[in-house]
């Protein structure tokens, strides 16, 4: 079984644009793919309990990738308020992260780390395992954004 990357990751993003509404990003527009821990954990779970899944390799991440914008979207509808989205530089995304309380090496690391990683490119693969093991027990992204914020 191989995990993708974590929505959890971006908590830290979603609750800065809900503080401050505006999501910011260094991530260039780039798509990634991202699940939520809990419906890897629920995958995990189905691969180890049921029959037929021996020597099988499953990437667990999602069949679509999506973007910063459409996340800023997502927290619109959630929120009940217009969250814009604004493509910035590192530095810019890292300060309004702290200011946001963020702590500094956090910002630091989600910035130059995660978001990086997304600008490079490398959170582009996507399958349909995730969706074929889970079904209709698979988090919605509205779902999953909404359980972040929490």
């Amino acid at each position: 079984m191989r995990n993708n990357t974590y929505l959890d990751e971006i908590t830290s993003d979603l609750r800065s644009a809900a503080k401050n509404g505006t999501l910011l990003s260094s991530t260039n527009g780039k798509r990634f793919n991202w699940v939520l821990r809990k419906d890897l954990a629920l995958a995990n779970a189905t691969v180890l309990t049921e029959e037929n899944h021996k020597n099988k390799i499953y990437e667990l991440i999602r069949s679509t990738s999506i973007t910063y914008p459409e996340i800023a979207s997502v927290l619109s509808r959630i929120l009940g308020e217009e969250i814009s989205y604004k493509a910035s530089p590192s530095d810019l995304t890292i300060e309004t992260l702290k200011d946001s309380g963020v702590n500094d090496t956090v910002a630091y690391f989600l910035v130059t780390t995660f978001h990086k990683a997304i600008a490079d490119g490398n959170f582009l693969t996507t399958s349909q395992d995730l969706e074929h093991l889970l079904g209709d027990q698979l988090t919605s992204l509205d779902k999953s954004i909404e359980a972040l914020l929490l």
